[in-house]
């Protein structure tokens, strides 16, 4: 995804205390259309997607800005919003088991298999049981920085990450990404462009041949089928063997651990 940080205020409000669970009843608030959230949103680049459980009280939906999803709150009184997460007086998170359960909706089996069936490139241990899956783009910074997160889990030998490459930043992204498909060892040469990432010389516009370029295009309509609208996009297996699915930098190292297997 772009660089562009989103300029929004993301504001940590206090809700329900820990003992009320989230919950979607709203019968006591005036009811808010998704197309009247959106129209609110006007000129912000957020476009509304769907709803979102709230605690009780409040009407959640779901926003997309730039290909990273946000939560939006509309207040008890139905006149005003608030864009980020929600939480207690105790300090619980009442936003992120939401926005979760929303990611990992529409993820099952034949989602997973279709993963198997991309053109990706593989770091780490190639026999590890642990197996995360990372729609990357040569051109997204947050894609440069997961991998870079990545590098200390991989070392440890317990996961492997199977990078899709997409073409879906720059005009660049497909040559470059083509160019390392066909490399002797893509794992390397993907290796090789993270570690210069932001240096790497602009690369000739029908550079890489013609079958890996087609494989390119296929990766990103892939992740269009998935629903993933930007980069990174993550789907692994927790300890359960339940799918999860982040969509973009995961940035705390707790969500990092989870997802490599800490």
């Amino acid at each position: 995804m772009k660089a562009t940080l989103v300029p929004i205020a993301c504001l940590l409000l206090a809700g329900c205390s820990h003992t009320e669970a989230p919950t979607t009843d709203t019968a006591s608030v005036p009811a808010v259309t998704s197309s009247t959230v959106q129209k609110a949103l006007a000129g912000t680049g957020v476009e509304i997607t769907g709803k979102l459980e709230a605690p009780k009280g409040y009407q959640g939906f779901v926003g997309v800005y730039q290909g990273r999803s946000l939560p939006v709150y509309v207040m008890p009184d139905g006149k005003h919003l608030a864009i980020g997460s929600m939480y207690d007086m105790t300090g619980h998170d009442l936003t992120s088991p939401a926005m979760r359960r929303i990611a990992d909706s529409g993820f099952g089996a034949a989602q997973w298999a279709m993963l198997e069936k991309a053109t990706w490139v593989v770091e780490g241990n190639p026999h590890a049981k642990r197996v995360v899956y990372v729609f990357a783009d040569t051109r997204c910074p947050y894609c440069h920085h997961l991998w870079e997160a990545s590098q200390k889990w991989l070392e440890r030998g317990n996961v492997q990450v199977r990078t899709i490459p997409v073409a879906v930043i720059s005009p660049d992204s497909l040559p470059e990404a083509a160019v390392i498909l066909d490399a002797d060892d893509p794992a390397k040469a993907w290796q090789e462009s993270e570690r210069h990432f932001g240096s790497n010389p602009k690369p000739d516009v029908d550079a890489g041949s013609k079958l890996s370029r087609q494989k390119i295009r296929a990766n990103s309509m892939l992740m269009n089928v998935l629903g993933f609208h930007g980069t990174p996009s993550v789907v692994y297996k927790d300890a359960d063997g339940g799918i999860r699915v982040l969509r973009g930098l995961p940035r705390d190292p707790d969500t990092l651990r989870e997802v490599f297997g800490g």
